[in-house]
């Protein structure tokens, strides 16, 4: 007997998969979050962390056993860069304290006093000398958090209840909405010095795997965005590996690392207890168990801080651009102060808030909800706009024997700002009958203050100033398209910022791809890696195999690219120019993410101490990017500090 069989309607598949996504996101937490016995040590130390002690105190301890501490010294205020020397100092002497205490103990007789008496009751009885000797190279220090942690317990409450929900569609647990407390402590415009970006902290190959990062926008920077990104990315950690700590400790780790430990270990907590790698350290053993405590505190602030008033969701209305359209036009129109768009939609750049640069069409704009009724107006806004440009010299239509050089000239502006007015390629190509907006006189038609951009910007070569108008080719729009929406590519430097400081620097890094021969019918160009770069990018920026890099360079997986090192690219036919160009926006987006937040204050002169390396210089006594320590010193070469080598620290500040 045959037994027939129902068909199942196509929708039902999507109403049962809907289903699953939520019940997994619904599944009670426990379930989701295991935390087992050796776990239980760490998350007890990272609540300390972030709730007892503050950013003016350092937690001396063992790194293997977080419930060593040896001691709690206090650090003068971090935000001057004379004190992050002091705390770094005062920091290596308590190290090199319980260093030589450990080194003691190791002796037979070592002279006991009552400091290694107290140093040896920590590790109990039963400890062994190898113990002591591995303790001796683990000693590691944590500045306190809980300063920190408060304030974004306080900036969470405008954005938990979205984030839930996002999460949720995503079939992500809601719990993980408590992650940027680990991140960023819900800054939505945190930056990291080594280039993570937002409350999410995506670095920028990832972030533009989920999201939009141009000369327009940075998507990191919206939290709601952001927040979708992150929610697919966790899910898609989920998917690979099937284990929501394995997932988060991917979100530190990268997933291709994950996956390795899992092949080898199993189990998320045989991972915890003995899984090393060259890259598995502190940072990711340690990231989920911070997790869980900033969860757990989070859920009970109260038995923590007491009772708080948390910030509040802000309201707005979104409104598709159908146009592209300066933002002084829409203040004006909508009459909606500038610093209020720029609040509700933070991803826009500063060259677009200065009016240098049009929202980009098809743009969701958020606006105060008030502004809803006036968006109606637009159709008879936009004839009124083009009709006052034409009439007060706000636009141009491009005729033949123009040049962008030499409109700009007439008009009184500068070339780079009518190339970022109207998306102009680096050659500054216009075609006849192209309606340009003059930057600068529509900033007056609006009735909005220009906002002058201080600092050198960079202006084209004779070349773009004499290209004269053509007539419009698809495939050069196409090519000008693909570059442009390679990166930011503006050359201009943070408000704010003394325009000194930048003269100082060297504004000419070593972009140039220098031919050297051929190989297997492709030309060869060298160059020298500079900071941030890795080989993923050349493969991208090449369009290349990362296996045909290795063999032409010797490569190996464990091979690490060092800083000005020489580099042999591939170069197709026709893609050397491209190549460049990319590699220049990546480094140009770095910058422009920056210096939108950071400007430099001033500079001091450093003298390198043994022991000392670039790396340690930037990232842990004075906090800067590496490629901003290259800028200021052109002429060292920094893979070779020398003992009393003089270097220029740049000093920076927030400015938002």
């Amino acid at each position: 007997m045959i037994e027939k069989y129902r068909t199942i309607h196509p929708k039902t598949y999507l109403f049962i998969a809907a289903f699953l996504l939520l019940a997994a996101a619904s599944t009670p937490a426990t379930e989701h979050f295991p935390i087992f016995d050796e776990l239980e040590p760490n998350v007890h130390f990272w609540k300390k962390v972030f709730t007892q002690y503050t950013t003016r105190q350092a937690i001396i301890h063992d790194a293997d056993d977080l419930n060593i501490i040896y001691d709690v010294i206090n650090l003068d205020d971090p935000d001057t860069p004379e004190n992050k020397i002091i705390n770094q100092q005062r920091v290596d002497t308590a190290k090199k304290k319980y260093r030589r205490i450990l080194s003691l103990l190791l002796q037979k007789n070592n002279g006991e006093t009552a400091e290694t008496q107290r140093v040896a009751t920590l590790f109990g009885e039963k400890t062994t000398r190898n113990r002591l000797s591995s303790a001796k190279a683990n000693v590691r220090s944590q500045i306190g958090q809980s300063d920190r942690f408060l304030q974004g317990v306080i900036r969470s409450g405008a954005y938990l209840v979205t984030i839930k929900k996002i999460l949720r569609n995503h079939g992500v647990p809601e719990d993980i909405a408590y992650l940027p407390h680990v991140e960023s402590s819900f800054l939505p415009n945190a930056y990291s010095k080594l280039g993570a970006t937002g409350m999410w902290q995506f670095t920028s190959a990832t972030g533009r795997r989920f999201l939009k990062i141009d000369r327009y926008r940075d998507e990191r920077l919206d939290p709601e965005l952001s927040t979708r990104a992150a929610a697919a990315y966790l899910r898609e950690n989920y998917d690979k590996l099937n284990d929501w700590p394995m997932a988060i400790t991917a979100y530190n780790h990268g997933v291709g690392g994950m996956l390795r430990a899992k092949q080898k270990k199993g189990s998320f907590k045989n991972i915890f207890k003995s899984y090393n790698s060259r890259s598995f350290k502190f940072a990711s053993r340690n990231f989920y168990a911070e997790f869980i405590a900033v969860r757990d505190i989070a859920k009970n602030i109260e038995s923590y801080f007491g009772e708080l008033k948390t910030a509040a969701p802000v309201p707005y209305h979104t409104w598709i651009l159908p146009d592209n359209v300066m933002i002084g036009e829409i203040s004006s129109h909508l009459k909606i102060p500038i610093v209020t768009l720029q609040m509700l939609n933070p991803a826009l750049r500063s060259s677009v808030i200065k009016g240098s640069r049009a929202i980009p069409r098809n743009y969701g704009l958020r606006l105060p909800p008030r502004a809803k009724p006036f968006i109606d107006s637009y159709a008879a806004f936009t004839d009124n706009r083009i009709r006052t440009m034409a009439k007060k010299g706000g636009l141009y239509i491009v005729r033949k024997g123009d040049t962008a050089g030499k409109i700009a000239r007439f008009h009184g502006i500068t070339l780079a700002s009518l190339i970022r007015a109207n998306d102009l390629n680096p050659e500054a190509t216009i075609y006849i009958d192209q309606k340009l907006t003059l930057p600068a006189l529509v900033s007056r038609i609006s009735s909005i203050t220009e906002v002058s951009i201080t600092g050198a910007v960079h202006h084209q070569k004779d070349r773009s100033l004499n290209r004269p108008a053509v007539y419009r080719s698809k495939n050069v729009a196409g090519l000008s398209h693909e570059l442009h929406d390679a990166g930011n590519k503006r050359d201009e430097k943070a408000p704010g910022a003394d325009p000194d400081m930048h003269a100082r620097a060297d504004h000419r890094p070593a972009y140039a791809l220098n031919i050297v021969g051929e190989h297997d019918g492709l030309r060869l160009g060298r160059i020298q890696v500079m900071p941030e770069e890795t080989l993923g990018h050349y493969t991208k920026w090449a369009k290349t195999d990362i296996r045909i890099l290795h063999k032409l360079n010797g490569f190996t997986r464990q091979s690490v690219l060092k800083l000005h090192q020489d580099i042999l690219i591939p170069i197709k036919k026709g893609g050397g120019d491209k190549f460049v160009f990319l590699r220049h926006a990546y480094h140009q987006n770095l910058q422009d993410t920056f210096f939108a937040q950071y400007r430099v204050e001033n500079t001091i002169a450093y003298r390198v101490k043994p022991g000392d390396n670039v790396w340690r210089l930037a990232q842990i006594i004075f906090n800067v990017p590496l490629w901003l320590i290259d800028r200021y010193n052109p002429h060292v070469d920094l893979t070779q500090l020398k003992h009393s080598q003089k270097l220029m620290i740049p000093q920076v500040q927030r400015i938002v």
